[in-house]
């Protein structure tokens, strides 16, 4: 199997916006649900994994005090500062969940059409290194309902993510024709914030 980070570098050489992230009306409506759906409007610590070229972290900087978008590809990573350059609470980090999962607490983790590029196991591995480090944060998970070319398949990835968390997180969905958004937040948070 072709390496991972290879795999995307090459994508992205390619056509460094291979998704159409900047110009596809699903995509625009994708982060404006995206971002109406966040529990809560101010956060200190944001992290989106899966970044790519930072369209959705430029959006999410608006709404974080600091956010980090964490991508395997370098490519994709360069093209992501170029565009983000001028705003000072946005950095990239490259490296590959979950072995390179930032020591970083968040209080918001954006999972973003990246869950079904990862196997099972690395899912519940990165949601291990999410529980650990990040433990009262919201987490957003976005799937694509469609068919993808991947072993797993959204609504599959989506499932073992939160089959990986404990009962203690609430679970809110808003399912449109093409995507889903699941919302989990800990309960410890919502008791803290009653």
């Amino acid at each position: 199997m072709l390496d991972r980070k290879v795999r995307f570098d090459s994508l992205y050489a390619r056509n460094v916006d291979p998704w159409g992230f900047r110009v596809s009306p699903y995509e625009r409506e994708k982060y404006r649900a995206t971002l109406a759906a966040l529990p809560r409007e101010r956060y200190a610590v944001g992290i989106e994994v899966g970044c790519s070229i930072g369209e959705l972290t430029r959006l999410l900087s608006s709404r974080c005090d600091r956010v980090i978008g964490i991508d395997v590809s370098t490519v994709a990573l360069s093209e992501a500062a170029r565009r983000n350059c001028d705003l000072e609470n946005v950095s990239f980090f490259q490296g590959e969940v979950p072995r390179a999962w930032p020591d970083i607490s968040a209080d918001l983790i954006v999972l973003s059409e990246v869950l079904y590029f990862l196997s099972r196991k690395e899912i519940s591995a990165l949601a291990e290194c999410i529980l650990s480090s990040c433990p009262e944060a919201d987490c957003i998970l976005v799937n694509f309902l469609g068919p993808t070319s991947e072993e797993l398949q959204g609504a599959q990835a989506a499932a073992s993510f939160m089959g990986a968390l404990p009962n203690s997180y609430h679970l809110s969905r808003i399912r449109r024709e093409r995507y889903c958004i699941d919302i989990l937040t800990s309960s410890a948070r919502s008791a803290v914030t009653l």
